[in-house]
């Protein structure tokens, strides 16, 4: 709340300049007539036109401070998306399902060993993910070929689950539109688990290098990466909103932005808020 109507002060200012500027002095003894106050007091009485403008004034200012807070909390409660800009960058983290968007390039995470088999084991990808609606979309999708295609080389030490074959972090392999993620490393269980926070801040700068690599004028969409609960990293809790301020504060810093705009694509949940941005760090 404190911080909504800290952020109103500004429009409201403006709003009360305009008014103050612009509109002649009589308005200001129209509005409402005081002449009853000073009339109590035999000492205003001179003074009745003077104090009428100053209160009417005052009261104008308190109007259309209230005003501008109830229509910003309005705002706030029922916005879709919030759009944050820098020198040379663009980010709009929005609402909505990342699957549906159209012309654009959708990153797509999988696992470190890009995974394709459905189910409910660890190993497995999760059929209510977007990584499995991806894949029950595209059941026809050959991942290996389109890494050959790539001339992708895997990494020399293989994944901890089983010795997989496994791909860098932030490793992107196009496939049309969509640009299919290696990102989270497998522990010897089949979970999704980082070593360390480094090690997924690691994976972001990466990411963000390859979507310079990749990207032909179009806006980028990619989801909170680790939001879906079945990632984790050792002795640190992140939720969907620390998460999505990692994500903006590391393509903040990277030296690799692209020209178009980068969207972070979240779905509603409790605990979560677009108006809560930045708060986490």
């Amino acid at each position: 709340m404190i911080k909504n109507i800290k952020g109103c002060i500004p429009w409201a200012t403006a709003i009360i300049s305009v008014v103050f500027t612009l509109a002649p002095e009589s308005l200001f003894e129209k509005i409402l007539n005081w002449s009853w106050l000073t009339s109590k007091c035999a000492a205003l009485e001179h003074y009745s036109s003077e104090l009428s403008v100053i209160i009417n004034r005052v009261l104008i200012c308190v109007v259309s401070f209230v005003i501008v807070v109830i229509l910003r909390s309005i705002i706030l409660r029922f916005r879709r998306w919030a759009t944050i800009k820098g020198t040379n960058y663009t980010i709009r983290v929005e609402y909505g399902d990342l699957l549906r968007k159209k012309n654009c390039n959708k990153v797509i995470a999988f696992d470190e060993c890009y995974t394709t088999k459905i189910g409910t084991r660890p190993e497995e990808i999760k059929a209510g993910s977007i990584c499995g609606q991806y894949l029950k979309a595209h059941q026809e999708i050959d991942i290996q070929h389109l890494i050959d295609d790539a001339n992708i080389v895997a990494e020399q030490e293989p994944s901890a689950f089983q010795n997989k074959t496994r791909y860098k972090s932030g490793t992107l392999v196009p496939n049309g539109e969509d640009w299919l993620l290696a990102f989270v490393p497998l522990n010897a269980n089949g979970n999704g688990e980082f070593q360390s926070y480094k090690e997924y801040l690691d994976s972001l700068l990466y990411l963000w290098e390859q979507i310079n690599k990749y990207y032909a004028q179009k806006d980028v969409y990619v989801s909170i990466l680790g939001s879906s609960g079945l990632t984790r990293l050792p002795d640190v809790t992140l939720d969907q909103q620390k998460l999505l301020d990692i994500m903006i504060e590391s393509y903040k810093l990277s030296p690799h932005k692209i020209a178009t705009k980068l969207h972070i694509v979240c779905r509603k949940k409790d605990g979560f808020s677009l108006n809560k941005i930045g708060e986490s760090l």
